[in-house]
Parts: C-alpha cells; structure tokens; sequence
C-alpha cells in the first residue's frame, strides 16, 4: 500500500513538473528560493546574537524611562 502511495505522487510529480516548465526547473527555482531564506536566517541569528545585548539596553533604556515619567522622576 505504501508502495502505490509513493508510485502515485511520483506519477503526480513528474505530470506536474513537465506541465509547469518541461523539465525540473521549476524545483530548481524553489531550491533557490529556500536557499536565500535560510541563508537570510543564518544573518539574523547571527545579528542578533551580537547585537542583542545592545537592543535589549535600547528598550531597557526606554521602558526605564517610560516608568520614570510615570511617576514624575524624569
């Protein structure tokens, strides 16, 4: 049963690859694309990890300072 289960999505595959651009260009295009955002992921882990002790200073800076016009310290 698994068999003809992975037999039809081939068939299902290979009809809808050759109806879309001819050949397997198509999946080439959606490789890149997945490429570029993994590849835009890796930058903003990387952003924010050395970046992050200096964001988290901004809004603790800005919430300190909210808290004090609160209660008319500022």
């Amino acid at each position: 049963m698994l068999w003809q289960l992975i037999a039809g999505w081939l068939r299902y595959a290979k009809v809808y690859f050759n109806r879309k651009s001819g050949d397997l260009e198509f999946g080439q295009g959606l490789v890149e694309y997945a490429l570029i955002l993994v590849m835009v992921s890796v930058v903003m882990v990387v952003l924010l990890s050395v970046m992050g002790p200096a964001i988290r200073n901004i809004f603790a800076n800005i919430l300190f300072w909210i808290q004090g016009a609160e209660s008319g310290n500022v």
